[in-house]
Order: structure tokens, then sequence, then C-alpha cells
């Protein structure tokens, strides 16, 4: 395939790069890591090629740095094995007034977010003390970030249990993240499985396993 010219951008030399998808461009299949340009203006829009694609071969376009739960959502399709995917967390922790509002101080002088929550049933209740929300922090792979610094700073915060005592983590701080993570991987397994199923039932009987209402 001939290197592109758009006709609508470069060449009239008033295209523009698109924030978004214009309807009908995403009728071309999206793959992770495509150098392809979205350009337009008002009156149209066009593909730009950034690399050659052989006679044959199937034009992808890249929606963009996208999360399997964007992807979802957004463009009904998900990605196995979704480089960019993430795992979203959030800390919370209580403790007496003083402790919060030292931790509260410590969380802004680290630009980490929070907020004010009730303390869950049973904890805490009656006994003066209070809860805060931290985050959210969005980990993922390695080669992409991994596990975000201000995740763990936010965890040191929330282990200081006197006013003035620094931030610090342990082995078992860190343990305990380890856990959080595996519970939420654990929790997707059972879906999982049944998602197979359903595939392997629409496969068989021809139908598409996906309803919309």
């Amino acid at each position: 395939m001939h290197d592109p010219v758009s006709t609508c951008g470069r060449r009239a030399g008033r295209g523009r790069g698109l924030t978004k998808i214009k309807s009908g461009l995403d009728m071309f299949n999206h793959k992770t890591g495509k150098r392809i340009a979205m350009e337009g203006d008002e009156a149209c829009a066009s593909l730009v090629a950034e690399e050659r694609f052989e006679a044959g071969e199937e034009v992808f376009i890249n929606y963009g740095h996208k999360s399997n739960e964007e992807l979802l959502f957004g463009y009904g399709f998900a990605i196995p094995q979704n480089p960019l995917d993430i795992v979203t967390i959030q800390l919370g922790c209580r403790g007496p007034p003083e402790i919060q509002r030292y931790r509260q101080k410590l969380l802004d002088d680290m630009e980490i977010p929070w907020r004010k929550a009730a303390p869950k049933a049973g904890e805490g209740e009656g006994e003066g003390l209070e809860a805060i929300s931290i985050g959210q922090f969005f980990v993922r792979y390695g080669e992409w970030g991994g596990v975000p610094g201000a995740l763990l700073n936010a965890l040191a915060v929330c282990m200081c249990q006197e006013v003035g005592e620094p931030p610090a983590l342990a082995l078992e701080d860190i343990a305990a993240l380890s856990a959080k993570f595996q519970s939420k991987y654990e929790a997707l397994e059972p879906k999982r499985a049944s998602d197979e199923q359903l595939l392997r039932r629409a496969a068989t009987s021809g139908q598409s396993p996906l309803k919309f209402f």
C-alpha cells in the first residue's frame, strides 16, 4: 500500500489532529500500538498511516491508550491480555480525629486526593473514630508504570499511628497490598469462567453471545 496523503488534511494544509474518533472511522478495528494519525476539519476527516501495510493486510487504527474497561464501555469489546489494562485501588483508613488530621495533612503535602468517609458498619461506631477514603490509584502492567508511587506513599500514611510519626512501610504492609491485588484478581475468576462458557455456547449455536437492549 502506498504511503497515503490526506486530501482533506495534509494536502489541503488545514487538517488537524482529532481528539476523538468521528462517526464512521470506528469501522476500522483497533490494535494497540498502531501508528495511525486521525486528521480532519469541519468538512471531513481522514486517516493517515504512519507505517506501511502490505497488500491484503488488514488496516487497523488505534483508538488510543485504553484499558479493557474503557474499550468495553466505549466500543463494546475487550482485548485478551491488554497491556494497557488497569486495576483500580482505593485505600481507606480510620482512626482518632487527631491522627486523621495528621494523615490528611501528610496526604495534602503529597498532593494525594482523599475525602472523608463514613466508617463501615461495626467499625469505629461509638468509638469516636473517623474514616477517610484515599485515591483512586491505577495499577498497570510493569512496562506501563506498574504500581504508582503515590499508592505506596498513601499506604505509608495509613500506617502512621501517632502524630509526628514519619510515613514508612514494613514488609507486612507490602504483603497486605499484594493480598488486596490478589483478592481483586480472584474476584474476576468466576466471571471469566462464566464468560468463557457463554462464548463456547455461542460458538456451537452460531448465535451472538451479546444482546443489546
